[in-house]
């Protein structure tokens, strides 16, 4: 029906400016983050309730930990650019947190800095999204690449060679290897990261250029949604595309004339 389930003080003493949700069917925890990148964990607990012979979900939360990312002793201030909460099948949550020096800071589920990694140094990092048990796939400007949770380090060498800053990444609804980078010219690239057990780095092909604004994509059996982004829109309506991805993959010009 759309009822709100709960709602609840995000115990922020600032505004909320971003928020990332676990992607686990396992694991419930919203991480939040204020304007000045201080970080809760909140843990939501879902559970069935029989209430006049009808099923209701009740839903609770607790803040299971606070953090931010480390603070350098000199230089420019260094500020978050990416969060996502991982939940390995068997051991503790972690969370990740990205940053403006292009690095990635991994904490363990108390709040505790496990370790922090370089990954970029052409850029901050610009997404983070949980990938195989405990790898995490980090979106930089000019490069891609996995990070082990574990390990607290890069597990294979970046994918790169796209030619302006990505500014976002999905992936696809039906093929977990597929990525979608949507760059800040307006093009949308798509590349493979592994062929059956090979490891790769393939650009696959670009969605047709429609827009010169970056565009915000989203994959669905077969299809994928590309909308502007309304930071980039001074006014008007925004604009919206539906691209059938196994034409635009075979040649969307390749077909005879009719």
């Amino acid at each position: 029906q759309g009822d709100t389930l709960v709602s609840f003080d995000a115990q922020h003493k600032q505004a909320i400016a971003s928020l990332a949700v676990s992607t686990s069917s396992d694991d419930h925890t919203i991480l939040t983050a204020d304007v000045d990148d201080n970080v809760n964990a909140h843990e939501i607990k879902i559970q069935a309730q029989r209430i006049d012979n009808r099923v209701k979900l009740a839903c609770t939360q607790s803040v299971a930990a606070s953090f931010r990312i480390p603070t350098p002793t000199e230089g420019p201030e260094r500020r978050l650019t990416g969060m996502a909460p991982v939940a390995p099948r068997a051991g503790q949550p972690y969370y990740v947190l990205g940053d403006s020096d292009g690095a990635v800071s991994i904490f363990y589920g108390n709040g505790t800095l496990k370790g922090r990694v370089v990954v970029a140094d052409d850029g901050p990092v610009v997404r983070l999204v949980p990938n195989y048990g405990n790898q995490v796939l980090f979106l930089a400007e000019r490069s891609l690449g996995f990070i082990s949770v574990a390990s607290v380090d890069v597990i294979r060498s970046p994918c790169m060679g796209w030619g302006a800053p990505a500014i976002d990444l999905t992936l696809d609804a039906t093929m977990q290897s597929r990525l979608y980078i949507s760059l800040s010219d307006g093009n949308v690239v798509a590349m493979d990261t592994a062929q059956g057990q090979a490891k790769v780095c393939e650009m696959k092909f670009k969605l047709p250029h429609v827009s010169r604004v970056p565009l915000t994509v989203r994959t669905l059996k077969g299809y994928a949604v590309a909308l502007q982004d309304r930071s980039e829109v001074a006014s008007g309506p925004l604009r919206m595309w539906v691209f059938n991805l196994i034409a635009v993959e075979t040649g969307y010009g390749a077909g005879p004339s009719r």
